[in-house]
């Protein structure tokens, strides 16, 4: 296929299909109804990255880390400095409507994100519909919620589409990365980086989808294209370290695992309580669970709320009050914590093999990935648990539904909820048909056509982020929306398969038609 047909697929042409333009429709529609519905900040961590952006805003010796020792859970250390920065900038511009602005443009980015994935859809040779459907099911899934989450994911995720589209579009063109276009790759995953910091491990993946990409075309050409897709990262990677190394007297990107480390090994520890036996102190503040008698001079320091009447759940409430002991008791600062945190993770990993592998084979939950692949019920299931957490989230259907398979089906379901159930059912259960199509058929499918196919390579590329990204988050916490970035991976490749399929069977089936004619 020449580089004009891929660009006159991929571009303008787009606009003259009318099942995208459908489609097209159908997803701008949606968005301004979710936007609508959900116009005010959900809950979440939001809050700390919004306190970050004030405290550039002030200009308060936020720069130094003036507060990194005033806080259990310092914002200004705790995330990456990008999210907040654009919540400083989109506060400047529109002062109190700062947070539409911002559901407005995470909207209007993955619609973006969207259209060119439908052109890589097209440059891959699927017709029209099926490249709708692969657009109109990429914006019905993740960014039904996180573009109007505040929040780095949705970023990420359009940010990630696009430069997953960018690779892919280069290798079906059948050229070698120029050097620029290598270093605006690797710009791509800088901010990206500066958004969520687990991308300076997610570009060992990125490096190795990049050579299932690109290896055809020479060594020297591969290295060069691997150095500059690393080289601004890595740049930006030591540039905060040594930042932080200067206002907090730790070599570091985030303190993030202080809480995403202490949730890793207690869900182990809700597996095997032997995890937390030990004489270390981490240990014994992890075993204490809340003291009421303790509020006033312990968890106001932590400016976050605690339920001191429920007993250790094992959950991120738990991960701040032990961070908040560890702080307000022993004089802990956030980067001590974090160590502390993530030593104690790699011991758990080494101590408990077996219960440590559990925990993370229960984290997978395939059923759950399944609706990435177009599941926007549960993506707005999502903004109500949001907007309403807790027993408040379970009313009405939902309320039905949950008693209905607690009793395995023993509680009657009324019209309503028998709707409900049963369109999540069957969503989540194609969903989860096309997931598995995709993650179990793409080896087979590199090892029986070969790598001579730059199809087959860009879906296997897409395979390996996905399941590197989908490991990284595995082994210390994991939610759907961390896999925004690679959202469009398994939805582009199980619905090429799947074409692909159905091209083969009905030319197989043509072919023998044709024979049995001839025979006769």
């Amino acid at each position: 296929m020449s580089t004009e047909t891929i660009s006159r697929r991929g571009g303008e042409a787009c606009w003259r299909d009318k099942p995208f333009i459908t489609a097209f429709t159908l997803a701008v529609l949606t968005k301004i109804v979710v936007v609508w519905a959900f116009h005010t900040p959900l809950l979440g961590e939001y809050w700390r990255m919004v306190m970050f952006a004030d405290a550039i805003l002030s200009g308060e010796g936020w720069w130094h880390g003036d507060d990194i020792r005033a806080l259990a859970i310092p914002p200004t250390l705790w995330k990456p400095i990008g999210y907040p920065l654009l919540i400083a900038g989109a506060k400047l511009l529109f002062a109190g409507g700062w947070s539409l602005a911002l559901m407005v443009l995470q909207s209007l980015f993955s619609l973006a994100a969207g259209c060119t994935l439908y052109g890589l859809a097209r440059d891959m040779r699927l017709a029209p519909i099926w490249a709708a459907a692969v657009f109109l099911l990429y914006e019905w899934s993740l960014p039904v919620s996180t573009d109007v989450l505040i929040m780095a994911d949705g970023l990420v995720g359009s940010i990630g589409t696009l430069l997953f589209v960018a690779m892919g579009k280069q290798v079906l063109q059948g050229n070698a990365p120029r050097l620029s276009q290598a270093l605006a790759w690797g710009g791509m995953l800088l901010i990206m980086f500066l958004l969520r910091e687990i991308f300076e491990y997610a570009l060992l993946f990125y490096l190795l989808a990049l050579i299932a990409l690109f290896y055809r075309f020479g060594k020297r050409s591969l290295l060069i294209c691997a150095i500059s897709l690393a080289l601004p990262m890595v740049f930006a990677d030591l540039s905060l370290r040594s930042w932080n190394l200067a206002r907090a007297g730790a070599f570091t990107v985030t303190t993030g695992l202080q809480t995403a480390a202490v949730m890793g090994f207690m869900k182990v520890a809700e597996r095997n309580p032997a995890v937390l036996a030990g004489d270390g102190l981490l240990e014994q503040v992890a075993r204490q669970g809340p003291d009421v008698s303790a509020v006033a001079d312990r968890y106001h320091h932590c400016e976050v709320f605690i339920d001191l009447r429920r007993p250790i759940l094992y959950d991120y409430g738990d991960a701040q009050r032990i961070n908040c002991d560890l702080f307000a008791i022993h004089g802990l600062t956030a980067p001590e914590i974090a160590g502390m945190a993530r030593a104690k993770l790699l011991r758990t990993m080494v101590d408990f093999p077996v219960d440590y592998a559990v925990t993370v084979l229960q984290r997978l939950r395939l059923v759950q990935q399944g609706t990435l692949l177009g599941g926007p019920l549960t993506r707005l299931d999502d903004l109500h648990w949001w907007q309403n957490s807790g027993n408040e989230y379970y009313q009405g259907w939902r309320a039905e539904v949950r008693d209905f398979v607690q009793s395995r089906g023993q509680t009657a379901l009324g019209p309503e909820a028998a709707m409900q159930f049963a369109l999540r059912l069957v969503t989540r259960g194609l969903g989860t048909v096309l997931l598995f199509a995709f993650l179990l058929s793409v080896p087979v499918v590199a090892l029986g056509r070969g790598l001579a196919d730059p199809h087959v390579r860009l879906i296997l590329a897409g395979w390996i982020l996905y399941g590197g990204l989908l490991s990284l988050h595995l082994t210390v916490n994991f939610e759907l929306r961390y896999l925004s970035a690679v959202n469009a991976v398994p939805l582009l490749g199980s619905l090429y398969l799947l074409n692909d399929w159905s091209r083969r069977f009905l030319g197989w089936r043509h072919a023998r038609a044709e024979e049995s004619g001839t025979r006769r």
